[in-house]
């Protein structure tokens, strides 16, 4: 199983770190990230990295600032962007076509974001909130790179991971 995503530079993550450690079920599996080709399977690895190598040379680095706070849709606590959120959009975009075109999933509203928990309930997510914006969030970093990401099928562990600068 692939994945595609940005691990932001952030100048110090604790703050980031504290929620997800107590609210993100894969805290343990993977660093703050953002992620913007989600899991899929169906396609080899050679291609994937052949996809890759050619969408993003019309890319270059970006800033992104990170401070904002929503809820989605399968109750996830994001951290949202404030700046570089087109350029996320557009690179998921372009990711999004050729071979993997037929892995978007285009009833899903695309969100840049880094998860930082998953809840039950709105007592439970109300409470992180809460906790989230105690410790104002807010960040500014540029993106250099992505990553294809290599995951066990049930998610439980990172295999390998290789980096594209863009």
């Amino acid at each position: 199983m692939y994945a595609i995503a940005i691990y932001p530079k952030l100048e110090d993550d604790s703050k980031i770190q504290v929620i997800r450690k107590k609210y993100d079920p894969y805290y343990q599996l993977i660093n703050p990230h953002l992620t913007i080709v989600f899991p899929f399977s169906s396609i080899e690895k050679k291609e994937i990295e052949d996809h890759i190598s050619k969408t993003i040379n019309q890319f270059g680095k970006f800033d992104l600032r990170l401070n904002g706070l929503t809820r989605s849709f399968d109750n996830w606590l994001f951290l949202t962007m404030k700046e570089g959120n087109q350029k996320i959009i557009e690179l998921h975009d372009k990711l999004y076509t050729g071979i993997l075109k037929k892995e978007l999933k285009e009833d899903i509203k695309f969100i840049p974001h880094i998860g930082l928990g998953l809840f039950k309930n709105d007592k439970e997510y109300n409470k992180a909130i809460d906790e989230a914006k105690i410790l104002n969030l807010d960040y500014r970093c540029t993106v250099k790179s992505i990553h294809l990401i290599n995951l066990k099928n049930d998610l439980s562990k990172i295999e390998w991971s290789k980096e594209y600068i863009l």
